[in-house]
């Protein structure tokens, strides 16, 4: 049996809150604590989620990645990097592969 996965990314909503889940909810954000950090696409597409919404990114769609939201996750100009699935401060030494800068959490 094949999951159906939608192709667009949910609205995630403004921005602004630091720790709370961006998951829109008809006319306000989740706002539980997000604890994942979650990358839609290789524009760098992202948002920050809580553990219940963390699971439905992985149901009902397919980010690139979901992974623990740790303070790299903020900075401007960090680095996502694919053999780790995880957000890194650039070093400027090159070594690691990385997807692309990422963006502020939307």
């Amino acid at each position: 049996m094949s999951a159906e996965f939608e192709m667009t990314p949910p609205d995630l909503g403004p921005t602004g809150q630091m720790r709370g889940c961006n998951r829109w909810m008809t006319d306000r954000p989740c706002g539980a604590m997000a604890n994942w950090h979650v990358i839609w696409d290789t524009d760098m597409r992202n948002g920050i989620v809580c553990d219940e919404h963390a699971i439905e990114a992985q149901r009902r769609w397919v980010p690139i990645s979901v992974h623990a939201f740790d303070a790299p996750c903020l900075i401007a100009g960090s680095l996502f990097v694919v053999d780790e699935n995880r957000c890194v401060l650039d070093d400027g030494l090159g070594e690691r592969e990385s997807v692309t800068s990422a963006k502020e959490p939307a």
